[in-house]
């Protein structure tokens, strides 16, 4: 709604200003007295200017300078997967694929960087060369599908040298059960960028199978004209002085890493080794948190939000608790239909100190969102240098929780001659921070997703009462929003049992014995006993 009113009015107004100004006779006073004050809209050159050396966009740049970091990786990989059941054909569907990396450029862009190269650069391959386009037809079955599809998503990425896109068409029984897979570095894409590479998809294949070229609509752009245009937008005077001088005051003094007890030591350097718990909280849980976000005038992701902050304190982290979150970042309208990395991060920081109710703490986080929100057009790597906080091999700076929540948007596919099927995601035993909550509203299944968990420092058990701590923490406040943090539990029945009554379980009859007669009891019972000593061991 506000990057449609920007364009089309030539204002600049934020989310802040929707929430502020609730009717339309508020908001239109709003946009009359910030026609001045508008940013410069989308404005991309032909492809005939485009610079022979398009530049990575700022999301772009960032995943590489992390994987020049890490070293080669598939923390960022994005592994898909189709079941198709019926008729496919394998050839239309590889010609199909060359269409659609034809028509997105992203999906067969290499990045180069030659010996003294200031900067890395995008370079798009020829759509009918023999390198643009990874796709194979192979083997499998009902019972090692699992395994090829893990196999699959373990590819690492040379991005010097292959596109981000690999494309496996497995054959489970020929004619009727196939499994189509598709790894796609993040680096070319985000999670709105799955909509139009299947819808774009199912068109090709269609025309293929009828012996025709698809007939799309020509996209208004290319992602390297976005990130031309980002970039040369980004480098004018003062472009970002607002945001960033935003970001330096929210983000002062922040905790160098969460407070929350680790069940082994983090290792000096990340190895991004991780697991996951699924979250099936049901209908009736998303239905009351989207009641709650109406009477407090906020959205559902701001009360959910509010619940892992307190999750969070309740079990050690603090009160001073910040947690990432990635935001569209497609600006206009003639973004919508492109496949591309267009994500942009967000450092939401809430104070929960002074023992609020969740009343006010879902205040304190509003406010929070909205400011976060109104200041977005900064990208992550930008607001890092300007905050320039401690940094350190071992965790993600300036969060190590993220939180997202999609909205539920109908991931479905058809292609001519299968059913409907749904694009699902592949597990992989990969972690990009500590703790990430990727969360979905389902119209069927409602609030559903899974917590992905750092396996270095994090065992599964803790994931899973992580997990349970958060449905509970939910639970209560959803049925009672003027509970006092402190008195939010974050132990189900059956923890409660454990902790306080079987663990806790201690009393025993005293004994006048004094503290020499039970040293010398115990010297008794363990009469050797090895001690370290400067580096070496000693038998006492």
């Amino acid at each position: 709604l506000t990057h449609r009113a920007n364009h089309t009015l030539g204002t600049h107004l934020t989310i802040r200003d929707v929430f502020q100004a609730p009717t339309v006779a508020d908001l239109t006073t709003r946009v009359t007295g910030q026609k001045t004050g508008a940013r410069p809209g989308l404005s991309f050159a032909a492809a005939s200017d485009r610079p022979t050396r398009v530049p990575l966009s700022a999301a772009q740049r960032r995943l590489w300078l992390q994987a020049s970091v890490d070293g080669p990786g598939t923390a960022y990989n994005v592994p898909l997967f189709l079941r198709l059941e019926g008729a496919v054909d394998p050839e239309a569907l590889r010609i199909a694929f060359r269409d659609v990396v034809r028509r997105h450029e992203v999906l067969r862009t290499v990045i180069s960087q030659e010996e003294g190269d200031a900067e890395p650069w995008q370079r798009v391959l020829d759509a009918d060369g023999p390198d643009a386009l990874a796709f194979e037809v192979a083997a499998s079955s009902e019972e090692r599908i699992d395994e090829d599809l893990r196999a699959a998503a373990a590819h690492v990425f040379e991005l010097t040298r292959r596109p981000p896109l690999r494309v496996t068409l497995f054959e489970l029984e020929a004619g009727k059960r196939y499994v189509l897979s598709l790894v796609l570095h993040h680096i070319a894409t985000d999670g709105q960028s799955v909509r139009p590479l299947f819808d774009d998809l199912t068109e090709a294949y269609r025309a293929r199978q009828a012996g025709r070229v698809p007939a799309w609509r020509p996209l208004p752009a290319q992602y390297a004209d976005w990130a031309h245009w980002q970039r040369r937008t980004l480098a004018e005077p003062g472009a970002l002085e607002d945001d960033l001088a935003y970001w330096k005051g929210a983000l002062a003094g922040l905790p160098e890493e969460l407070g929350l007890p680790l069940d082994r030591p983090r290792p000096a350097r990340a190895g991004h080794l991780g697991g996951a718990v699924p979250v099936d909280f049901g209908r009736d849980v998303m239905d009351r948190v989207r009641e709650l976000a109406r009477r407090e005038r906020c959205t559902p992701f701001m009360v959910l939000h509010a619940a892992l902050v307190a999750t969070l304190t309740r079990m050690g982290a603090g009160p001073d608790v910040p947690v990432g979150s990635p935001v569209a970042g497609r600006s206009a309208q003639e973004l919508r239909g492109l496949v591309g990395f267009f994500v942009n991060t967000l450092v939401l920081r809430v104070d929960a100190s002074g023992d609020p109710s969740f009343r006010e703490l879902l205040g304190r986080v509003r406010g929070v969102d909205l400011d976060a929100f109104a200041h977005q057009d900064a990208p992550f790597d930008r607001v890092l240098e300007a905050v320039n906080p401690v940094r350190s091999l071992a965790r993600h700076p300036l969060f190590q929780v993220c939180l997202a929540l999609e909205d539920g948007a109908d991931c479905s596919v058809e292609l001519p001659g299968t059913g409907r099927t749904y694009a699902r995601v592949v597990d992989t035993p990969t972690a990009k921070y500590d703790w990430e909550f990727l969360l979905r509203d389902d119209p069927v299944a409602g609030l559903s997703g899974a917590v992905l968990y750092s396996a270095e420092i994090f065992e599964q058990a803790t994931a899973q009462r992580m997990v349970r701590a958060f449905r509970t923490v939910l639970e209560h406040v959803l049925t009672d929003p003027d509970t006092a943090l402190s008195a939010v539990d974050v132990l189900d029945a059956q923890e409660r049992v454990w902790v306080v009554e079987r663990w806790n379980d201690t009393s025993a009859p005293p004994e006048p014995r004094s503290v020499p007669a039970v040293f010398t009891a115990q010297a008794a019972r363990t009469p050797h006993t090895t001690a370290v000593i400067d580096g070496d061991q000693h038998l006492t």
